[in-house]
């Protein structure tokens, strides 16, 4: 890099040299800063580029350096615009995928959570790429999701979701919604036009734990879209009933009825109330019902019932034996 372009400044005894970069933002300066993060405590960095008017906006360094944080960063050849991601150093992360092809970025990590993990996929298309490349991209990422784990598509997208009426927009709610995937998030990121171009993305199951909070920022023309995700789902106490029938003794005692009523003396919508109701009591007659209390996840698994929790305790009972036997 030119050396024309750093000013180094020392700084009075005790505080941190300045280094002043100046510069339209080019792939160059952008490469220095990220070099220099490293020495944040050392130096005090001043990124100053020249508005449209002739200010100048000043960007210091700790809005690209979050202490106790590390960052991914998906390098862009334009200014403005670009991805990262930043991630507590106290997690587990895996880096799966950090790529610019075609003008669109991505980041994938994987976050493990003890046992389970979280997949999150950071996305960005600049506004002068098509949404039908990006289309084809977010495609290839849908396709490779795990089933096993959460999964999260977050960035500015540039697809005005507030306009469902244009094609583009069609196509991609039609891509999202045939691998069962929904935005989350419906209010204004982009104010001075009034659209949500930023989209928080997951699976229709997990929606119901994902809560979003869209907020004014003074350092771009985008707003904060914060996102909130409940790794623990709700829990609620469920009664699970199951009632045996002895159907051998109601068609026994059953038959006994019919032999012993001259039912044929009796109008036809008589005889019929008769026989349906007396079945019916000998059908709850024979009958013995159990009942037990369970949690089960709140809003989720409709299909959970008696005969699938006693599958779950022969289970249980067929582990714990041949843990015993070991």
């Amino acid at each position: 890099m030119d050396t024309s372009m750093i000013k180094g400044f020392s700084g009075p005894k005790g505080k941190p040299a300045k280094v002043m970069i100046r510069d339209e933002l080019s792939p160059l300066s952008m490469r220095l800063l990220h070099e220099l993060r490293s020495l944040q405590d050392k130096l005090e960095l001043r990124f100053v580029r020249p508005g449209r008017n002739g200010a100048i906006m000043i960007r210091r360094s700790h809005f690209y350096n979050i202490p106790g944080y590390e960052s991914i960063w998906s390098c862009r050849e334009k200014s403005s615009g670009g991805l990262a991601i930043f991630i507590r150093t106290s997690l587990q992360v895996e880096v799966i995928v950090t790529k610019a092809e075609q003008g669109h970025h991505q980041i994938s990590v994987k976050i493990k959570n003890g046992t389970s993990s979280i997949i999150i996929h950071g996305m960005y298309r600049p506004p002068d790429n098509d949404i039908p490349c990006l289309i084809t991209s977010l495609e290839e990422v849908l396709a490779s999701v795990e089933a096993s784990s959460p999964c999260f598509i977050l960035g500015d997208l540039n697809v005005p979701i507030n306009n469902p009426e244009g094609s583009d927009v069609q196509k991609y709610f039609q891509l999202l919604n045939s691998y069962n995937m929904v935005v989350t998030n419906t209010l204004t990121t982009r104010p001075s036009s009034g659209n949500t171009l930023d989209h928080v993305i997951c699976s229709v199951a997990d929606a119901a734990r994902v809560t979003n909070f869209t907020m004014e920022c003074e350092l771009s023309d985008h707003n904060y879209v914060l996102t909130a995700y409940n790794l623990k789902t709700a829990r609620k106490r469920k009664t699970l009933t199951k009632t045996w029938v002895n159907y051998q003794a109601v068609d026994a005692q059953f038959h006994t009825f019919l032999e012993s009523q001259n039912l044929s003396i009796l109008p036809v919508n008589e005889r019929l109330e008769s026989v349906t109701h007396h079945y019916a009591e000998l059908t709850e007659k024979n009958s013995r019902s159990t009942s037990v209390d369970v949690m089960v996840k709140t809003d989720s698994c409709p299909w959970y019932n008696f005969d699938i929790w006693k599958l779950g305790k022969i289970r249980d009972n067929i582990l714990k034996r041949k843990k015993r036997n070991q």
